[in-house]
């Protein structure tokens, strides 16, 4: 595939929520990520073959260097990379070169539809058709026939299951799952931002949601997840087992946003 001639990259990159969660995990990380988004390999849905020696030798780091910022990366829920297909999936990729939305005689949509038909043995096609097909009105065949493995937001059991095969064969979070019409949107978003450090007991954090939000007791839902980042970085959760690691209903019932608020006016 011939390399692009410019790649966007906002300055929302170094200052917004994902930047200091990428600043969080390192110098290698920061490379790392910068190279996924600018790499000749690279294209506008952000899916695309990598083999980890050619990302070692173009960025001059270490094949241990090199698979800990992507294990770290993909923590945070920045990109997610299959060992096994040598192949790189950076989710937000395609909003950031192409928008958050196109219309239908939009000439881009062909040439996404082409890009991603590239990838449909992929198992990223599926996670991509499922966030991009009615944005980009690509009307492409929901892939929701053929369900993904067990998920990252199921019981914490299933959880361990699954770090178990990405250990030994992947350094890729699973699918996300859709999300039953019970959970307010508020809550998935805030849900979402959670779950990349902790994703145990979903329900019972809901439970514990509907309690304060019902007293008036919880701030709007950007506060809560911008709290949530900051918490994870003072706390260096990503160098923590998950099990120690609060679950999402006792980050709620002992209102930590109030304590990231706290030290924010201290060093203020």
């Amino acid at each position: 595939m011939p390399s692009r001639d410019y790649s966007r990259i906002y300055p929302e990159f170094w200052t917004g929520r994902t930047g200091k969660i990428i600043r969080s995990l390192g110098r290698d990380a920061q490379t790392v990520s910068l190279y996924l988004l600018t790499c000749p390999s690279a294209n506008m849905i952000g899916i695309y073959y990598l083999p980890l020696p050619t990302l070692c030798h173009e960025i001059g780091i270490s094949l241990q260097g090199a698979t800990k910022a992507l294990e770290s990366l993909s923590k945070g829920g920045f990109c997610l990379y299959e060992v096994a297909s040598e192949q790189v999936w950076v989710p937000e990729m395609a909003r950031f070169q192409i928008g958050e939305d196109l219309q239908p005689n939009d000439n881009r949509v062909k040439g996404i539809i082409k890009e991603i038909e590239k990838y449909k043995k992929s198992r990223f096609y599926t996670e991509f058709v499922l966030k991009y097909n009615d944005k980009y009105h690509l009307n492409l065949p929901s892939p929701s026939q053929a369900p993904p493995k067990p998920l990252p937001s199921q019981e914490q059991e299933q959880e361990q299951e699954q770090e178990q095969e990405q250990d030994n064969n992947t350094y890729v979070s699973f699918p996300k799952k859709r999300h039953p019409q019970e959970y307010n949107s508020d809550f998935v978003a805030w849900w979402e931002s959670y779950r990349q450090y902790q994703s145990a007991n979903k329900h019972e954090a809901f439970v514990e949601w509907q309690k304060l939000k019902k007293n008036g007791g919880l701030p709007p839902v950007e506060e809560l997840m911008d709290a949530v980042d900051e918490d994870a970085v003072f706390e260096k959760w990503f160098d923590r087992e998950k099990n120690k690691i609060p679950h999402a209903r006792t980050w709620l019932h002992q209102h930590r946003w109030e304590n990231v608020k706290e030290r924010k006016e201290i060093n203020e």
